[in-house]
């Protein structure tokens, strides 16, 4: 049964992907089209199609007049088309379940996966890191795959035009994206997540948000596309049209003093939806210790799904960003042909729990 998540073609490129590795075609050689055709019971153009696929990842060579011929690696045991540069921090476990997933997608295509850490306090000596990035990119690898948080910070592939890329997550920074993206609806996840809590019957929902110190952001593209801003829009987005913009409040509850000065006021919200699990266990942690029960007095949600929403006190409801879903459409986008410049919206799920 062919995979609705995927192209014909490409599943059967993958089926005879597969049947290479497994020695079927021993000779070394592929049937012709025709044979072919009937064997994975497709048309002629699918077939095409899949060759063309397998042919650009290196896993055949079609000659002329002579028919098509397995790369002599593909009759090993491992078959590598090629490396894939990771470009991102894979601390925590959002980026370290994205980076799973990414490795599992290209290792079904036969891809390897070339981590690149990039992470400020791991790579403390930058001009070094900087000329192993660009000896990698220098290299015959076939793209890479980047988180695009920060990208404005590291602008490198301005340098390498031809570079075939995908920005996932997220991508901060002016200007169009090099290639293609896959990036998180972070806009409609909080948009669905205060939603669910107005449909709850709270009426005064704040939202604790990390404001970074650059805020506002004067190029309007870049500014409509980084996450803090997807993340208040879609808060305004829910409170507006519930008829509530007159109590949209937006805080940094980063310390201890400032959520319990939030949980004392003589009319404190009735729920605070998080820009981070961590900040939202930490909203719980100070509710029960001033005597406030989450959620019958007040609820409480977070993002990113991560293990701290089962192990808190009260268990939390949470954004997921769909961190598989990202992985899956990053590396299909890298490897399928001649795609470029396509950017597609992952959208969250809320995964609702005991606190909202």
């Amino acid at each position: 049964m062919l995979e609705t998540c995927k192209y014909k073609y490409e599943v059967v490129a993958d089926a005879i992907r597969r049947n290479i590795r497994q020695g079927h075609y021993s000779t070394g050689k592929l049937p012709d089209e025709d044979i072919l055709i009937r064997e994975y019971g497709v048309s002629k153009r699918t077939i095409s199609s899949a060759l063309k696929q397998l042919s650009n990842e290196s896993v055949i060579t079609r000659v002329k007049s002579k028919g098509t011929f397995i790369s002599s690696r593909s009759n090993q045991s491992l078959t590598l088309c090629g490396l894939v540069g990771v470009m991102m921090d894979f601390s925590g476990h959002y980026y370290g379940t994205l980076a799973k997933h990414i490795r599992h997608y290209l290792s079904e295509r036969l891809f390897y996966m070339l981590e690149l850490e990039n992470n400020s306090t791991v790579n403390k000596e930058a001009e070094r890191f900087r000329n192993y990035l660009f000896t990698v990119l220098n290299s015959r690898i076939h793209g890479v795959i980047y988180d695009g948080n920060g990208y404005c910070k590291s602008t490198f592939l301005r340098e390498f035009k031809d570079m075939r890329s995908v920005a996932v997550n997220c991508f901060d920074a002016p200007g169009p994206i090099p290639d293609c993206a896959v990036l998180a609806d972070y806009r409609s996840g909080m948009y669905d997540m205060v939603s669910h809590l107005l449909e709850r019957g709270c009426r005064r929902i704040m939202l604790s948000a990390t404001i970074p110190p650059f805020f506002p952001i004067s190029d309007p593209d870049h500014a409509a596309r980084h996450p803090t801003n997807q993340v208040m829009d879609g808060y305004k987005e829910a409170m507006n049209k519930a008829g509530l913009g007159n109590y949209i409040e937006i805080s940094s509850l980063f310390d201890d003093d400032t959520i319990r000065g939030v949980l004392m006021r003589r009319q404190r919200p009735e729920a605070i939806v998080c820009q981070s699990d961590s900040m939202a266990v930490k909203i719980i942690l100070n509710a029960l210790i001033l005597g406030i029960k989450v959620p019958d007095e007040l609820l409480v949600s977070g993002m990113y799904n991560t293990p701290w929403t089962t192990i808190c006190p009260v268990k939390l409801t949470s954004i997921s960003l769909e961190e598989e879903e990202i992985a899956r459409r990053a590396v299909q986008l890298l490897t399928a042909p001649d795609v470029a410049n396509v950017t597609e919206l992952v959208k969250p799920k809320i995964i609702k729990r005991e606190s909202a």
